[in-house]
């Protein structure tokens, strides 16, 4: 099909239309979307204007399934306000039925409304704390500015840096402006990538408040954004969601989690971790210890990415990661244990000189190297591992060492991991960790990883764009899957039969984010009944 579509469209000017894979897919859109616009209707659906051809493909569904059942007309709107709008992403956006693209323009209204409003509440944020719990118009913007200046590059919020308090300023704009928005117009629903960061998330929080329904959705499902942090609430309800499967499910899901930690353990990169390019479990021939020879307890810190959003699952005992390491660090100087911390295998740029500079104030703690595996760490006598909510919690117990989280974190339904609930219990543990004593049930970390790589997903539509999701990404490669060879793989397998199950597959989806169901499976378990 791909031979048959470059040998029809390759007259198209790329200046036009951008490169030809663009080219075809907006082609292939104005033919199959061309008798679901509708023009005479005041109600609007917003979809977000993103240049990642995944969530385009996606969207370019379920926006047109959500016009049609609430019989609207569809406007796409920016992450940010630009002077100069990307007029080929404009095209492909209008060629499955966007009738009008919003610019985020401030007017004098919105910006001497956001300027009182400023004035008011900027001398009241004197702590991070505080600009974390920041509210505007009833709306708990504070923690997305706050995830936003960390995304920009900064390990932890500095409160005297103008690009924060510029940051702070648009965030109340923006709220406004939605409220002045959603005031005039009659807003059906949002579709969003994420729910997090100012540029998406003020918009997602307003319309929640406005009880406007907001699907975060990809190209293999999503959910309804109607809580803040409901990936992190599902974590509780674990143990539940395994024991309501049937006995085979139970047993193949236990199969599942056997097999893939144990390629995980030998080495393998990326088993069910899409992002990580680089394995821990990997030992390396080295002719010294590592750890020093006593007895003393040993304690290891598995650090996290500042940059990226830190409070994705809500209910952190500290504001960032920053944070976290400086209080690990102030312990550290309490104690008289070894202290050592490893570094993510796939840090960002940028991450082991902040650490460096801590460590430098706490010299107690010693980094030990990048390719060291956690099986050597153990071997050399590891006895607990310090996270916040990081994978280890499920691979160290496999190895009999305890670990200790530092917020929500995914293995909290089980009792094979410490989960402080206040900075005082956690503090309390560290200071007496000669008194913890756990019992791991291997069985349980078995079971809880069967439940959240397969059971408690919220992005369990596998064939929902494609014919498979997994398929589609392992051919097309990680690091090509953000381009537009996705749109070529698509339209390669894409005929009318396909287009009539993915609509299927988006009206069903809809369907189980609309009755609250976590996972595909949970939806059609319950609808069978």
């Amino acid at each position: 099909m791909w031979k048959n579509i470059k040998k029809n469209f390759f007259v198209i000017k790329k200046s036009l239309y951008g490169d030809l894979p663009s080219r075809c897919f907006i082609q292939h859109n104005i033919k199959i979307w061309n008798g679901w616009k509708n023009r005479d209707t005041k109600n609007i659906i917003l979809v977000e204007e993103n240049d990642l051809p995944p969530s385009i493909l996606s969207w370019s569904y379920i926006v047109n399934v959500l016009a049609r059942k609430y019989d609207a007309k569809i406007y796409s709107y920016p992450l940010i306000s630009k002077k100069i709008s990307n007029k080929n992403l404009q095209r492909i956006y209008k060629s499955f039925n966007i009738s009008e693209h919003i610019n985020l323009n401030f007017d004098k209204d919105i910006q001497s409304k956001a300027e009182k409003i400023f004035i008011e509440i900027y001398p009241s944020i004197k702590t991070k704390q505080d600009l974390f719990n920041l509210k505007v118009l009833g709306i708990w913007i504070g923690i997305d500015i706050y995830s936003s200046y960390l995304r920009a590059g900064n390990p932890t919020v500095n409160l005297s840096d103008q690009k924060l308090v510029e940051l702070i300023k648009y965030a109340i704009k923006l709220t406004v402006f939605w409220e002045k928005y959603f005031n005039k117009n009659t807003v059906k629903a949002v579709v969003i990538s994420h729910d997090c960061y100012v540029y998406s998330n003020v918009l997602c929080k307003y319309a929640t408040e406005q009880n406007v329904p907001v699907y975060l959705v990809g190209s293999s499902g999503g959910y309804k954004v109607d809580k803040q942090f409901k990936r992190g609430l599902i974590f509780k309800e674990y143990r539940k969601i395994f024991q309501n499967l049937s006995p085979d499910m139970q047993k193949n899901g236990i199969e599942f989690a056997k097999k893939r930690l144990e390629r995980r353990f030998s080495g393998e990169v990326g088993v069910d971790m899409f992002y990580s390019k680089t394995s821990s479990f990997i030992a390396k021939e080295r002719n010294y210890d590592v750890l020093d020879k006593n007895d003393k307890i040993k304690i290891l810190i598995c650090t996290h990415c500042f940059y990226d959003n830190p409070h994705i699952s809500g209910d952190l005992l500290f504001v960032d990661f920053y944070e976290w390491l400086c209080f690990l660090g102030e312990i550290s100087e309490k104690t008289d244990y070894d202290w050592y911390l490893k570094l993510h295998p796939d840090a960002r740029p940028g991450t082991s000189e902040v650490i460096e500079e801590i460590i430098k104030r706490y010299p107690k703690i010693k980094i030990v190297p990048l390719d060291i595996s956690h099986q050597e760490l153990v071997k050399e006598g590891i006895n607990f591992v310090l996270t916040v909510y990081g994978t280890v919690g499920c691979e160290y117990p496999l190895m009999d060492v305890q670990v200790i989280n530092a917020g929500r974190n995914p293995h909290m339904a089980y009792n094979f991991n410490w989960h402080p609930n206040t900075v005082e219990e956690y503090e309390n543990m560290l200071l007496n960790l000669d008194k913890l004593h756990l019992d791991i049930n291997k069985d349980e970390v078995y079971e809880f990883y069967a439940v959240h790589h397969l059971h408690a997903k919220f992005f369990d539509f596998d064939d929902m764009i494609f014919k498979s999701q997994e398929d589609a990404v392992q051919s097309i490669g990680m690091d090509r899957i953000y381009t537009t060879d996705t749109y070529k793989y698509f339209l390669n397998e894409f005929n009318e039969e396909r287009h009539n199950e993915i609509i299927k597959n988006t009206e069903e989806c809809i369907d189980y984010m609309d009755k609250g169901y976590c996972t595909r499976t949970q939806y059609k378990k319950m609808e069978s009944q």
